[in-house]
């Protein structure tokens, strides 16, 4: 797949392999009046990016790069799940509750990878997988399996859980697209985007993208940067079928939640404008193309080894088809802020610029190729550094800013259909912080607005009317209570009531006999059990049915065996395989015809034709013993005979080993 290969390249350029080590959250002893509180989200949300430097290094051993055990007992203390943990816990102080938080937002995950993690079982994501492969190797797919056990284990016991996804399903479906395209302009851009979106330094982002286009130079011409430009427009205008399909996606997560725990309130949380709505950055007001402008001349500038002359320098921004564009004087620079914060530039300006600033530098350009190595990186790092932040503004920032705000309004919507509770976090503050992740001031606004909207609900249910437990119930019941001897019975064990986790202890015995025999060996999850009368007489059945908290319940069914007209030999052994030098017990036992019964007992090797008789023909003895000379199959034969004569025989094969 192209887009693996490219960002593999890219991440090799700029990374090394490494292991990982990740943390979430604990959970707290459970107690009589526990709330649990289960956090599902993207990387946002997992707190990526609080405890490194963002250099790349630090990041590939972020602790909330994947979830794992560790994840869930070491949590992120500064991500908004675990402050508003800090929050709940007040709240359940106040009222009598201990509470847990735990953390299971999974890092490069997609909406429709949480919804699919949530309901099957060893799920891995596909996108997730490749970019995780490249941080911490091909051991990541294992880990990723195990995202459904760690799900289901803190998910079903929630009272409380809270949702924020979705801008991954927007930003990852256009990048495909852009790493899908062959101009090399768009896929740096791409590159570079995926480097942000993972939060590494600016200057490291741009600067692996404007690495790629310093390795295609001469492929590139005025025809490459129109022909980017007008990609990206239609990339853009197509950004509704990516809003709509994210807002989708979290409809399903949310009623993957309702499967595996349909009773716990769901929080479901809006996204912000990541990368801010400021021009501002550092005290200063930046002008795009004066900006960009300056970044070529400075590129030339390097690429010759000496200043230009003042008339050699590109002239303000030209567009081909149009007049040249007169220059902005400061005090037009507030104005033009305002102007550029309702419209996304047209790339295809840069085109002009990239030309004249070519143009420009025609006569040096071809001293680059004489350059060293370390000389490139120098003109790179020059360029990254000067483009970083107005083209992480234009570019992702104010093409998100609409985005966001359509899919808040559509999964207000999905909350409003799903009875979930909205929480508005559009508004926490700009903090010019051009890594899409918020700092841990974000983290904690986001935290505020889930306190100051939830908090009332919470409360509410940890204060409301004690609910009367029910108490255990044992429902259970056989198919039938009325049988002839020898027919089996099915007995099905079922409850109500009590706190669940029920499992099942079967017995019966002979209504005129006080003591029970098991029909099974102690409590079992076994729902059913088979019970089999040996005579015309009735017979109890108990079935007794025990909670998770060791209360039981007993019920006992009385079935009538009626006797049956035609003898039925029912004789057992009491086992089909033995060691040599074991013994077989052979066990007469007969219903119907006339009573009483008398037995007889034969063995032979199964490849003989004739029995030999055990002890002497037709005794009162209901047992007898056989103990196999040798090791091979062997055929008993058991044969009752009635008062009236009849004669009734089974055979049974033993082997032995």
């Amino acid at each position: 797949m192209q887009t693996k290969k490219i960002i593999a390249v890219a991440l090799s350029a700029v990374m090394a392999a490494s292991t990982v080590t990740v943390t979430a959250f604990a959970a707290k002893p459970k107690t009589e009046k526990t709330y649990n509180y289960v956090a599902f989200g993207d990387s946002i949300a997992a707190g990526y990016g609080l405890s490194t430097d963002h250099s790349v290094e630090s990041l590939m051993k972020d602790p909330a790069l994947m979830l794992t055990e560790d994840l869930i007992a070491h949590p992120i203390d500064k991500a908004y799940p675990a402050v508003f943990g800090t929050f709940l816990e007040e709240i359940g102080s106040q009222n009598g509750y201990a509470t847990t938080a735990t953390n299971l937002s999974t890092t490069a995950y997609r909406a429709q990878d949480v919804a699919n993690t949530i309901l099957n079982e060893g799920y891995v994501a596909g996108q997730a997988s490749w970019i995780m492969k490249a941080f911490v190797g091909q051991d990541a797919d294992s880990i990723l399996a195990n995202y459904h056990n760690l799900i289901e284990q803190y998910l079903t016991p929630a009272d409380l859980v809270s949702i924020q996804l979705g801008g991954n399903d927007i930003l990852m479906g256009m990048l495909n697209e852009m790493y899908s395209n062959e101009n090399p302009i768009v896929q740096a851009l791409a590159t570079s985007l995926t480097l942000t979106l993972f939060g590494t330094d600016m200057k490291t982002a741009v600067g692996a993208g404007l690495m790629k286009i310093q390795n295609d130079k001469d492929n590139i011409t005025y025809e490459t940067v129109t022909e980017a430009a007008d990609y990206l427009k239609t990339l853009a205008g197509g950004a509704d079928y990516y809003v709509d399909n994210s807002a989708n996606q979290v409809h399903e997560v949310v009623k993957a939640v309702k499967t595996v725990n349909s009773d716990a309130d769901i929080a479901l949380l809006g996204m912000f404008n990541p990368y801010g709505t400021s021009l501002e950055y550092n005290g200063q007001y930046y002008d795009f193309k004066t900006v960009v402008k300056n970044i070529f001349i400075k590129a030339a500038e390097e690429a010759c080894g000496e200043k230009l002359n003042p008339e050699t320098a590109p002239e303000e921004t030209v567009v081909p088809e149009n007049e040249p564009e007169a220059e902005i004087t400061e005090e037009q620079v507030e104005e033009k802020v305002e102007d550029c914060k309702e419209h996304v530039v047209d790339l295809k300006k840069l085109a002009g610029i990239y030309n004249k600033a070519k143009e420009a530098a025609s006569a040096k350009v071809a001293q680059v190729k004489e350059k060293t190595k370390e000389k490139m990186k120098k003109l790179v790092s020059i360029i990254a550094e000067e483009a970083a932040y107005p083209i992480q503004y234009y570019t992702a920032g104010k093409s998100s800013e609409p985005q966001m705000k359509a899919l808040n309004e559509k999964l207000k919507a999905v909350a409003e259909e799903e009875g979930c509770i909205y929480v508005d976090v559009y508004g926490i503050s700009n903090e010019c912080n051009l890594d899409p992740h918020p700092t841990a001031s974000g983290h904690y606004e986001i935290a505020e607005f889930m306190r100051d909207t939830l908090s009332e609900t919470i409360a509410a249910d940890m204060n409301s009317e004690e609910v009367i437990e029910e108490v255990l119930s044992n429902t259970s019941y056989t198919d039938t209570d009325a049988v002839k001897a020898g027919e089996k019975i099915t007995v099905s064990g079922q409850a109500e009531g009590g706190k669940g986790g029920y499992t099942y202890a079967y017995y019966y015995k002979r209504s005129t006999n006080e003591s029970w025999k098991p029909i099974s060996k102690g409590f079992t999850k076994n729902t059913q059990a088979t019970f089999t009368p040996t005579v015309a007489v009735d017979f109890d059945v108990k079935v007794i049915v025990k909670d998770s908290e060791g209360t039981t319940a007993e019920k006992i069914i009385t079935i009538n065996a009626g006797s049956t007209d035609e003898l039925t030999n029912i004789s057992t052994v009491s086992d089909k395989s033995i060691a040599l030098g074991s013994v077989v017990t052979m066990r007469g036992n007969a219903v119907g015809g006339t009573a009483p019964y008398t037995y007889s007992y034969y063995f032979k090797r199964s490849t003989n034709t004739s029995y030999k008789l055990l002890g002497s023909e037709f005794t009162e003895n209901t047992s007898a013993r056989f103990k196999p000379s040798a090791a091979g199959s062997y055929d008993v034969k058991i044969a009752v005979k009635d008062a009236a004569g009849n004669v009734k025989e089974v055979v049974f094969t033993v082997t032995v080993k």
